[in-house]
């Protein structure tokens, strides 16, 4: 995973216009892609490396640094290329991102950042709570940056 990080900052310093740059991390999210694809069988449990988080299996690794290279793209298309977003909640988030991980660990369990669904629950269940979740963590981020108030270790 940490090479593949490599390669996308490697990528930023090597080439200077924005498209060669968003070529070639969309060339990698479509690699990486195709990748877990064959190796997972496009299965959640029945391919040759089923895709497992607790294990850090290779189609794990490879299905997260796709990801993470279309969502690098996205964002460097909006905000440096089109311009059209500041992209500043990720500033907010950012600037105090030790205290939204200590917070996000001790409140884990409470109501407004989760409730009490069951693992029985629907996938749009789970991701409507964790989406709420973020969304005041951001909220709270805000806060913290409009009050000057920074956690640092």
């Amino acid at each position: 995973m940490v090479l593949l990080g490599c390669q996308a900052g490697k990528i930023f310093l090597y080439y200077k216009s924005a498209s060669e740059r968003i070529t070639r991390w969309l060339s990698w999210s479509f690699l990486l892609a195709v990748i877990s694809i064959i190796l997972c069988k496009a299965s959640m449990n029945d391919g040759w490396i089923p895709v497992n988080k607790n294990l850090w299996s290779t189609t794990y690794v490879t299905t997260l640094a796709s990801m993470g290279f279309f969502i690098l793209t996205v964002f460097y298309s909006l905000i440096d290329v089109l311009k059209i977003w500041s992209g500043r909640p990720l500033d907010f988030v950012g600037m105090n991102s030790i205290l939204l991980y200590v917070g996000h660990e001790v409140f884990t369990n409470y109501v407004p950042f989760s409730w009490g669904i069951t693992e029985h629950a629907s996938h749009m269940q789970w991701i409507s709570m964790n989406l709420l979740g973020v969304s005041y963590w951001v909220i709270i981020a805000y806060y913290c940056y409009t009050i000057k108030f920074f956690l640092k270790i």
